[in-house]
């Protein structure tokens, strides 16, 4: 298993797609926080702070399951097309199955730790101090999504696994996170039943309620009490078991190619 998850490492880290990729997530989060700053130099502007540039990310968190898909993609590249080759050397089905989601996890995660916290970096820099609580916010935001965003990598490695084509994973994976989601999450709003379901899935824990008040909206988070981040954190750990044994038990009986 360690070797591998070496070799995957190796095959990623010596091409130029994962440079390249980090690179425009990286001129794109700089280019959001300097124009940003630049337009807080006009007269009105209100929002060069890092209130908002950071409540910019944590209310935005569901977006993530979508550049994941991009991080994944890239990281795949044309190896799944020697995925025959692994098993012919002697390489068993889950040692490659679990290998490659623990490869595709580990730089994942690695790159947004490492993206959220040049982002934070910036705003402290550019931006005009807001308080303590903004950054809390965006803090907690960034670790507490960390086990769902694992539970995404594990979807993402299933669909692709378990269909001929990337456009139709690509298709199923949509279906399953987001449209069936955000499908029973207004449903919801008429029926209690359906309502409990909803919020348990990944995309609807993911996005942030905003209730209109007499001083304005205010931001809901799941992970605002003790009891959303054990939920955000279960449902992360039992999504990535679930979708990783449905991996690895049809992988076992997929024609390789």
């Amino acid at each position: 298993m360690l070797n591998y998850i070496k070799s995957e490492c190796y095959r990623i880290f010596h091409g130029k797609e994962f440079y390249c990729l980090f690179a425009i997530l990286t001129a794109l989060i700089t280019a959001m926080n300097v124009i940003t700053y630049w337009f807080g130099k006009l007269p009105g502007f209100t929002y060069a702070n890092t209130r908002f540039v950071y409540s910019t990310i944590d209310t935005s968190m569901h977006t993530f399951i979508y550049i994941i898909i991009v991080i994944c993609s890239v990281m795949d590249g044309s190896s799944m097309h020697n995925l025959k080759n692994s098993a012919a050397s002697g390489i068993s089905r889950k040692t490659i199955y679990i290998g490659r989601l623990i490869t595709q996890s580990i730089i994942c995660i690695g790159m947004y730790v490492i993206l959220m916290g040049f982002y934070f970096l910036l705003g402290k820099l550019l931006m005009e101090n807001s308080g303590i609580i903004a950054a809390e916010n965006f803090i907690r935001s960034a670790w507490v999504c960390i086990p769902m965003f694992l539970g995404v990598i594990a979807v993402y490695q299933c669909c692709v696994f378990l269909n001929k084509n990337t456009v139709s994973a690509m298709v199923i994976f949509i279906t399953v996170l987001v449209a069936v989601p955000a499908l029973l999450r207004m449903l919801g709003m008429k029926f209690i039943g359906i309502k409990r379901v909803s919020d348990l899935l990944i995309y609807n824990l993911l996005r942030v309620e905003f209730v209109e008040t007499a001083a304005g909206y205010q931001r809901n988070y799941t992970w605002d009490t003790t009891e959303g981040i054990w939920k955000c954190i279960m449902i992360g750990i039992i999504t990535v078991v679930l979708f990783t044994m449905i991996g690895i038990k049809y992988f076992q009986k997929k024609e390789i190619r």
